[in-house]
């Protein structure tokens, strides 16, 4: 039986949080509630939540720094900002800054859960990936203990979190893609796709349409648009 998904909402009138809750449970959701951040914080820290219906206005913190807060902790839990009508170009603001959405108040029951089921779908998206990116990385983690092992790894974490291009060489089958691997991994892009490309494999006549792409009838045979690598 699926566990029952997890709402926290943070909301300093326990008018509205009473309400969200029953219409929350009623569609078999399990509801926490907090009054403000540093309770929510508590709870983020503590428990697992799937999402957070966070009010924008709340006493001594604003929405924009408790989401701050909260994602320190849990950057991928889906954040749904509840705003008065006046202050959308804040709640605005905050989906620039990484909240899923936001929702006006008064708050209509309907659109609160679509939004919710949608915001769950993308949480239960990110953490599979983010499972998947893990399991990836254990796969090709390097393993050795030799002095050139060490010396490698030590290039690797010193090089890895700069902004330079890195020209791996070696025999076939000492593991420069390992090493490329390894250097995505503990860099600043860890969280962007690694392309992995066979220049070698590629006819001189289509390495820069392969790198680059192309647009349709680019050249004879281009039947259609081809996104590049880059």
């Amino acid at each position: 039986m699926e566990t029952a998904k997890r709402i926290l909402i943070v909301d300093d009138e326990k008018r509205i949080r009473n309400t969200l809750s029953n219409i929350l449970n009623l569609k078999n959701y399990e509801t926490i509630t907090a009054e403000n951040g540093m309770e929510a914080v508590k709870h983020i820290s503590s428990k697992s939540i799937d999402v957070v219906l966070l009010d924008f206005v709340l006493p001594e913190q604003n929405g924009l720094q408790i989401m701050e807060d909260i994602h320190k902790i849990n950057r991928i839990v889906p954040i749904i900002i509840m705003t008065a009508y006046g202050s959308v170009p804040n709640a605005v603001e905050a989906i620039k800054k990484g909240a899923y959405d936001f929702v006006e108040k008064p708050l209509d029951a309907d659109k609160i859960l679509v939004t919710i089921k949608n915001a769950i779908d993308k949480h239960t998206l990110s953490r599979e990936n983010e499972i998947l990116r893990q399991n990836i990385l254990e796969h090709y983690k390097m393993v050795g203990d030799s002095i050139g092992m060490r010396k490698v790894s030590y290039q690797i974490k010193h090089l890895a979190p700069r902004d330079t291009t890195v020209l791996i060489t070696g025999e076939s089958g000492t593991g420069k893609e390992l090493v490329a691997r390894s250097l995505h991994s503990m860099s600043l892009r860890v969280g962007k796709p690694f392309v992995k490309v066979n220049c070698a494999a590629i006819p001189n006549d289509l390495i820069e349409s392969e790198l680059f792409g192309h647009k349709r009838v680019a050249f004879t045979g281009a039947h259609q648009d081809q996104m590049g690598k880059f």
